[in-house]
């Protein structure tokens, strides 16, 4: 299993693929946070009912804390680090979403959705022109791999 990791993408540099970039990100902290009362969680990524995954930058996992405390105040809820559970890939491109197969579920220009794509459970956070995947590391590498084939056939 330790070769697994060292091989998942967190290691690997910048791809280029026709109007396409990709990478992997390793400094970034996430949290799973789960509460049967509603909570204020500005910047959280809906995954589930009464579940929330926030993502912090920069891998602080201080910061994020001190974000999950003063969103729950008065409210009862668990919050786990859950930053070595994941792996992120960043995509950079035209249509982004058309390219992981998620555009006809998105609503809006930005935000977050929860889905299959490459028949893994992911998150994805988009935005115009970019999108941070977030998958279980277990699954990393296959997603990688998917991602460039797909890449490379849309380029």
């Amino acid at each position: 299993m330790a070769e697994l990791i060292a091989s998942a993408p967190l290691e690997r540099d910048l791809v280029l693929v026709g109007p396409h970039a990709m990478r992997a990100r390793s400094d970034i902290a996430a949290c799973l946070i789960v509460s049967r009362a509603p909570i204020d969680l500005p910047g959280a990524i809906a995954i589930g009912p009464g579940e929330w995954l926030m993502l912090e930058e920069g891998g602080d996992r201080d910061a994020l804390a001190a974000r999950m405390r003063a969103a729950s105040a008065g409210a009862t809820a668990l919050a786990q680090d859950m930053s070595a559970a994941y792996a992120f890939v960043e995509l950079t491109g035209p249509a982004v979403c058309d390219l992981l197969g998620i555009a006809p579920i998105v609503t809006s220009e930005q935000g977050a959705v929860t889905a299959r794509v490459a028949d893994l459970r992911v998150t994805v956070e988009y935005r115009p022109g970019w999108a941070r995947i977030a998958v279980e590391r277990f699954s990393a590498e296959y997603l990688w791999m998917w991602l460039e084939r797909r890449m490379a056939l849309a380029g």
